[in-house]
């Protein structure tokens, strides 16, 4: 091999090897974002109010004031109509975005949906609600990309103490309303090689004592919140969303651009070389 052959692969190599001195894609610092909830498989279920004739009557749960395709409120203990008679309630309001808000990667925490709790009284022979789930969908937009949406399905169990099961001050006399998956208020996704976490975060929700979960027939530790009876109340439970990068997840290598300019020159000079070399001959 001649010398020039010789120097030309070690630029060659030189070049290939500076062109594996990678940076990984810059993570994303601030998202648009969104967050819509319904409920759903809630239980036990109302007859429909429509058809059936005992309609004032009947025992169950009625989902109503339909958001995006499920029922953003859950009513049951005194007669289902009309709706407008005071009874209890479990609603939900989305956060839509649009106002500005944006979260910022390893920032503060900022506005998801809100869980409002209208505690009443149950009243003769009504239904209680005992179950349902909540769905929640994520949605995260960083400046000029595609949408990535994470939908969420938190299982909720629900006691509500009926008038004749205690006294109104009795410290017992409690509505427990128990997270069975609070796993599921963690997740994760992976954008242009960068792991980013999402953590939901539920005001007053937390570990329960054993006494209220052994009112809501959940095991010991369980997780939620207890309102005490005390006859007419309406709580809310603001929820919160914040992201996070991980520096532990895969990255997308980009190539420098004095990388690309070295290795481009290279195969300039070698080119010429082997011009030179032909018209030598």
């Amino acid at each position: 091999m001649s010398k020039i052959s010789m120097t030309l692969c070690g630029v060659v190599l030189v070049a290939l090897y500076a062109s594996s001195n990678e940076v990984a894609a810059a993570p994303v610092t601030e998202w648009d974002y969104a967050v819509s909830a319904g409920f759903s498989n809630f239980s036990p279920e109302a007859p429909d109010q429509n058809s059936d004739p005992n309609r004032d009557t009947n025992r169950g749960v009625v989902g109503d004031n339909v958001a995006f395709g499920s029922p953003t409120r859950l009513r049951w203990g005194t007669p289902l109509t009309p709706a407008s008679e005071p009874g209890s309630a479990l609603s939900v309001t989305s956060y839509t975005g649009g106002d500005g808000q944006r979260v910022a990667t390893n920032g503060e925490a900022v506005e998801g949906f809100t869980l409002t709790h209208d505690n009443r009284l149950l009243q003769g022979p009504f239904g209680n609600l005992e179950s349902f789930q909540l769905t929640v969908g994520l949605e995260f937009r960083p400046d000029g990309g595609l949408v990535e949406y994470m939908p969420i399905t938190l299982d909720f169990s629900y006691r509500e103490q009926r008038t004749d099961d205690c006294l109104i001050d009795d410290p017992l006399c409690i509505d427990v309303l128990v997270l069975e998956n609070p796993e599921e208020l963690v997740q994760s996704f992976v954008l242009d090689g960068e792991l980013y976490s999402v953590e939901v975060l539920l005001a007053d929700f937390g570990p329960l004592s054993d006494d209220a979960c052994g009112l809501a027939g959940a095991a010991f530790g369980c997780f939620g919140v207890a309102t005490h009876e005390t006859g007419n109340e309406v709580r809310e439970y603001q929820s919160s969303v914040r992201i996070s990068s991980d520096a532990t997840g895969p990255t997308v290598a980009v190539p420098e651009p004095g990388t690309l300019a070295l290795f481009g020159s290279s195969l300039m000079f070698l080119g010429l070389a082997r011009r030179r070399k032909v018209l030598k001959r």
